[in-house]
């Protein structure tokens, strides 16, 4: 006697790496159904050995978990880098302002995508101080006027 899936993890955490734009419920159904040979489109219908052979073929596909993790991780640091550059004056919406700002050897001396997370990470906290200073610069100004 064949065995039963009670736990279809494997499966979902596999779908949710599959490179795909469309709908995702019927990318499953398309995949249950291709590797049942046109039987049926739900899991639960799926011997144990055709859901093996799915789940196998589908990590050759998925992106792999490290790589989706490193590129999560350098997203949100050029977030977080963006934020600030953006909250020091410099319009983000125009690449050529953002490269142009970090290609200043004070600040990274490179163009934005050439900068590696680490980099960003250090960044930000310069960003920070470079945002205070000028916020503060600007109280002065305004007590100049006064």
């Amino acid at each position: 006697m064949e065995k039963t899936i009670t736990n279809y993890a494997r499966f979902y955490s596999l779908l949710n790496r599959t490179p795909y734009s469309g709908d995702r419920n019927e990318l499953k159904e398309s995949l249950v159904w291709r590797f049942t040979n046109l039987r049926t489109t739900s899991l639960k219908d799926m011997t144990f050995s055709e859901y093996i052979n799915m789940c196998n073929a589908m990590e050759k596909e998925a992106a792999p978990k490290e790589e989706s993790e490193r590129v999560k991780t350098l997203k949100t640091a050029r977030s977080a880098v963006l934020l600030r550059i953006q909250k020091y004056g410099i319009d983000t919406t125009d690449w050529a302002h953002v490269n142009n700002f970090c290609l200043n050897p004070k600040i990274a001396g490179k163009e934005f995508k050439q900068i590696l997370v680490d980099d960003l990470k250090a960044l930000i906290p310069k960003l920070e101080s470079m945002i205070r200073k000028s916020q503060g610069q600007l109280k002065v100004s305004k007590n100049q006027l006064n």
